[in-house]
């Protein structure tokens, strides 16, 4: 009989052979073969970038070894209401990279960070991902509201958190103390 189909092999060697195994009693060898190595996209994006802010932010794209054709790169965001970046680049033949306009949109949240995942395929290449912090425009100002005396060792102290504004959506708090 004979198979058909796309073959992944994990190893990159001049010296491999496949062995086909139908687990009834028939195996067979291949002869020896050279498998190439794939090459890697690497996506470099700035980080954070400040929502709203659709100026100089350049994304580039780049891949090991030079084709002698052009290579066209997919690029997608896990969030492209928030990141947006083309839906495609193109890396001109001899060419080892390419850049992108990246563009930061404001949603007039005050939602803190976001982290968006940028990423970027291309046929017979190993992706790249990049995420991207996003930074919130939007503020407000956040306070700490203690008993005014306090007993050292005093079990269950109470307080207050408040803030100028409410936040749009759950916002992460983390407090530390310098005297622990």
């Amino acid at each position: 009989g004979a198979w058909a189909g796309q073959l992944v092999v994990p190893v990159d060697g001049s010296a491999v052979r496949l062995r086909a195994d139908d687990q009834a009693g028939l195996a067979g060898d291949s002869d020896w073969i050279a498998v190439l190595p794939r090459f890697a996209l690497t996506l470099s994006i700035p980080s954070p970038v400040m929502e709203g802010d659709q100026t100089n932010s350049i994304g580039s794209v780049s891949r090991e070894g030079i084709a002698a054709q052009d290579t066209q790169i997919i690029l997608t965001s896990s969030s492209p209401e928030q990141i947006e970046v083309p839906a495609q680049v193109v890396i001109p033949a001899g060419q080892t990279n390419g850049t992108f306009l990246v563009k930061s949109y404001d949603d007039k949240l005050l939602d803190g960070s976001q982290w968006i995942t940028i990423t970027a395929s291309a046929a017979q290449l190993t992706d790249a991902v990049e995420v991207v912090e996003q930074t919130d425009r939007e503020t407000a100002s956040i306070f700490l509201v203690l008993p005014s005396d306090l007993t050292e060792g005093q079990p269950g102290l109470a307080g207050a958190l408040q803030v100028s504004r409410p936040p749009d959506r759950d916002v992460r708090v983390q407090w530390a103390s310098d005297f622990p």
